[in-house]
């Protein structure tokens, strides 16, 4: 009896055993330890939030790519921490005249234990479609698809041996760009200019602008030049310039005038038909070129 009532409570524990093993509830999945995510996305700049926690990096790299063929915009390089850090939670802004609207784009980050030896497992990514709608433009060029030495449809220059447009991206948009030439010598005064065919603002009523983007590069022996942007709201028979200026070097001693954007109030010409030129003259030599991209006029 005594046998039969040490293997029967024996039976019970094992029983009992694989009864608890068998209803104990599946523990919860592990807790991501780093992240990568895109919290800000517009054209020219990208931000992303990143982090992780218990992973000891001693380096890290943060990337960003554009999807169908636009390959790496921005990265970090191999970020040296000083020393094993466990936790870190930070975010960093690539800016980059390449992000631009329509495209898909993923961000990447990941941890070394030492140079070109990740952490295992410890690489993530984001990605994201992102859409940013033109601007409100009566009249857009940005010169997309125009032949080299070529002007686009409708507008008109006064020597298209010097201005045309041209495979570059100088101005802070996306190749191909006007492209003013400096002339051919640094002893002669030359006058050249482009403008836009007719823009119809006959049915603005409050406001009208103009945005563009641009480079002027400026010669390290500059003498007098002069660049300005006009307006003609009779088909081109008188001009009045919204923008002019003859610059020195003093006044930009890196030798160049931006990239950037310019804006300009043309709410003088509110509700009218007009052309809009640029244009170069004087000892045009000394300017060494100039790019226009990205030309909008928007009103309401």
């Amino acid at each position: 009896m005594k046998k039969t009532g040490i293997r029967l409570l024996v039976s019970l524990i094992l029983v009992t055993m694989v009864v608890v093993t068998v209803t104990a509830p599946v523990s919860a999945a592990k807790p991501v330890k780093l992240g990568i995510t895109i919290t800000d996305i517009s054209e020219g700049s990208i931000t992303v939030d990143y982090w992780w926690n218990k992973l000891g990096a001693r380096y890290y790299e943060i990337s960003v790519y554009k999807l169908g063929g636009g390959g790496i915009l921005n990265s970090t390089g191999l970020m040296n921490l000083g020393g094993r850090t466990p936790t870190l939670s930070s975010n960093i802004t690539f800016t980059n005249a390449n992000i631009t609207c329509d495209h898909q784009y993923r961000a990447f980050v990941t941890l070394y234990r030492r140079p070109n030896k990740t952490i295992r497992g410890a690489s993530i990514y984001a990605q994201e479609w992102f859409y940013c709608p033109p601007p409100p433009c009566i009249f857009y060029e940005d010169f997309t698809g125009v032949a080299n030495y070529n002007l686009p449809d409708g507008w008109v220059t006064n020597d298209s041996s010097e201005i045309f447009v041209y495979d570059e991206a100088g101005a802070g948009g996306i190749a191909p760009e006007l492209y003013f030439d400096y002339g051919t010598s640094n002893t002669s005064i030359h006058d050249y200019w482009v403008h836009t065919p007719a823009i119809n603002a006959t049915a603005t009523t409050t406001a009208l602008n103009l945005t563009y983007k641009h480079n002027l590069h400026i010669h390290d022996f500059a003498r007098n030049f002069t660049y300005s942007v006009e307006v003609s709201n009779d088909s081109g028979s008188n001009w009045t310039a919204v923008l002019e200026e003859t610059p020195t070097l003093a006044q930009y001693p890196g030798y160049e005038i931006g990239p950037e954007t310019v804006n300009i109030d043309l709410g003088a010409y509110v509700g009218d038909e007009i052309l809009v030129r640029w244009r170069l003259r004087g000892y045009t030599w000394y300017s060494d070129g100039w790019l226009i991209d990205d030309v909008c006029v928007d009103g309401s």
